[in-house]
């Protein structure tokens, strides 16, 4: 059997798929951040976020726009909205009886990163909630799973913020 012999145009695709599979597959940095503070919020603070989100992706060298905003929001009356477009959230007729239990807030955007050929993903989410009601607190006692016991702080926190990031400066 003859020696096989790479060429360099073998050469420079494997190391394009190399590079590919990294980006792929490369899993980022999380911080999570919790804050207990009650608070009362209007849309106007919710904008506010947005603005001052955008003023900070600003500072840093960004892919395309923006990138994407959604927001969850659950009620106290077991409804779920959700909207692909922060736009969309502010223009909803939010005059209903039920009060709203949790917002979360997603954004996900690329960033052109220093030593990465190709921009990286990276994601805020913001959850807004009132914490956890007691009925929550035993039915995750009762699970049985640490996990869910562990979780407790992070889901009866009022307000968490968590970013996954690639770049630190972005991640604190």
């Amino acid at each position: 059997m003859e020696n096989e012999l790479v060429t360099d145009e073998q050469r420079k695709r494997i190391k394009e798929f190399q590079s590919l599979y990294y980006e792929l597959n490369a899993r980022p940095d999380t911080i999570t951040k919790l804050f207990s503070n009650k608070v009362i919020l209007e849309m106007s603070d919710i904008l506010t976020l947005e603005d001052m989100i955008k003023e900070k992706l600003a500072l840093h060298s960004k892919e395309g726009q923006f990138g994407k905003t959604s927001v969850t929001v659950a009620t106290n009356k077991h409804k779920v909205y959700d909207f692909d477009d922060i736009e969309l959230f502010h223009a909803y007729n939010w005059n209903s009886s039920e009060s709203i239990e949790c917002i979360i807030l997603t954004w996900d955007f690329y960033i052109v990163i220093s030593g990465y050929e190709n921009p990286q993903r990276h994601k805020l989410t913001v959850k807004l909630s009132s914490g956890l009601r007691p009925e929550e607190v035993i039915s995750l006692i009762f699970s049985g799973k640490l996990e869910d016991v562990q979780s407790i702080d992070a889901q009866q926190a009022t307000i968490v913020a968590q970013m996954d990031f690639i770049d630190n400066l972005l991640g604190t």
